[in-house]
């Protein structure tokens, strides 16, 4: 899927903001920060002289590299006032119905959308259905227009708008937030050209050693790895699981984000993986175990009619997994800049690798006893799947059984109801 220029992203919330603002400052695109809390809002960017020096580490592997003469992206924050010190969803939500007009104002003359929310959030589950909703309602009804006129100029300026979604789901602990988590998801996604979802209990589960702010830690970098992903390769679309292993050996960290995805959904839902390696090592992944790491989770990702998914396999530098941190920019540098890149088909699978060019090939084989550890660091892995449901996240939302029209959905405007109770006339007696 092609994303059309200009872009724009929107942050939602406190970890939809931080996120957002780590993807300005390796990409250079405006952006649109959204919440009902001052205190998400005060978030600082990179300056433009910083954010040139991570280009220059980032060459090649970043969404937009960032030259002498370019200009400081455009920057907006947006605070819904609810007159709540604590406002509920249903509360944000109905506040944000009277930013529609400058909301709307200021999402005129963009193609591409980038939303990151979470969804465990108050403000994620609010803001994020009705804010898609509003994009895509607005921006593909002036597409139609624009089709159906015979003003050719028109139609070269209008194009249909794309929204990429980036969401976090909540751990399975915080049962008040599931319902609303749930039901967000599905509106988002309904809503969404493509869809990334990442889930902290399912990260959690297979990584017991992790703390919590760890876990946070390296979901961020994650959703920022993945961001560069999607600016680089046109072949991500639709509805997207992301996990990932960690690991002093390259097929346990592998192997960890197939028990991820493995929380999530059933193998038989794959329809294609991206699998990324990042390197942590200084010797280099031999091609053989990334041979064979592909055939591996192709044989395993066999669908009901006996069909492959597509899995392709990347190997890269060092992660900002495990170094992103929003309060250090230094931890953006270490950024393996090497874009060598070389590729080959190998059964179902079609495999690049950008490793350094000092690296040295070594016979190592996935499941063997004997793999290599690495002196210098950890592996680790992402594995993007694109899949045809989430049988976990979609337990979330048990009205999802029910018929479409025996709802009351989230297309139609509603909040939290306050009454005045001085104000109400007198029930009459019935009596």
């Amino acid at each position: 899927m092609e994303l059309p220029l200009p872009a724009m992203i929107i942050g939602i919330g406190g970890a939809g903001t931080k996120i957002a603002m780590m993807m300005r400052d390796v990409s250079a695109l405006d952006t649109l920060l959204i919440s009902s809390s001052a205190n998400d809002l005060a978030i600082t960017s990179m300056s433009m002289d910083k954010r040139r020096k991570v280009s220059k580490y980032d060459d090649g592997g970043g969404a937009a590299s960032l030259s002498d003469g370019a200009k400081e992206p455009r920057m907006e924050r947006m605070l819904i006032e609810t007159g709540m010190l604590n406002p509920s969803p249903y509360t944000i939500r109905g506040s944000l119905l009277a930013y529609k007009d400058r909301i709307r104002e200021r999402l005129m003359g963009y193609n591409t959308f980038i939303m990151v929310a979470n969804l465990a959030g108050r403000n994620g589950v609010a803001v994020a259905p009705l804010l898609a909703d509003m994009i895509k309602a607005d921006h593909d009804d002036d597409y139609a227009t624009a089709s159906s006129s015979n003003d050719n100029n028109s139609k070269k300026k209008k194009k249909k708008a794309r929204l990429i979604s980036f969401v976090i789901m909540p751990f399975s602990f915080e049962h008040d937030k599931l319902f609303k988590a749930g039901i967000a998801l599905k509106k988002l996604s309904e809503r969404s050209d493509c869809t990334i979802v990442i889930d902290n209990d399912s990260f959690l589960e297979n990584n017991q050693d992790l703390s919590i702010d760890e876990c946070y830690r390296i979901a961020n970098g994650m959703l920022l790895e993945v961001f560069n992903i999607i600016m680089m390769n046109s072949e991500v679309d639709g509805l997207n699981i992301l996990s990932a292993g960690i690991d002093s050996r390259v097929d346990v960290a592998v192997k960890n984000a197939v028990s991820m995805l493995y929380s999530n959904t059933k193998p038989d839902k794959v329809r294609s993986a991206l699998l990324y390696i990042f390197d942590g090592s200084t010797e280099g992944i031999s091609i053989g175990l990334i041979d064979a790491l592909a055939k591996s989770i192709s044989s395993i990702l066999v669908g009901r009619h006996g069909e492959y998914a597509v899995v392709r396999v990347s190997t890269k530098g060092r992660s900002r997994m495990m170094h992103v941190d929003g309060e250090n920019d230094d931890d953006y540098e270490g950024i393996d800049n090497d874009n060598n890149n070389h590729h080959s088909s190998i059964g179902s699978s079609s495999i690049s690798n950008s490793n350094s060019s000092s690296s040295n090939a070594s016979g190592t084989k996935v499941g063997a006893d004997d793999s290599k550890e690495s002196d210098d660091g950890v592996h680790s892995t992402i594995l993007l799947s694109k899949v045809t449901g989430l049988s976990k996240l979609d337990s979330y939302d048990p009205l999802s059984i029910l018929p479409r029209e025996c709802l009351l959905d989230w297309e139609y405007d509603e909040s939290e109801m306050r009454l005045n109770i001085d104000s109400l006339v007198a029930l009459p007696n019935l009596e």
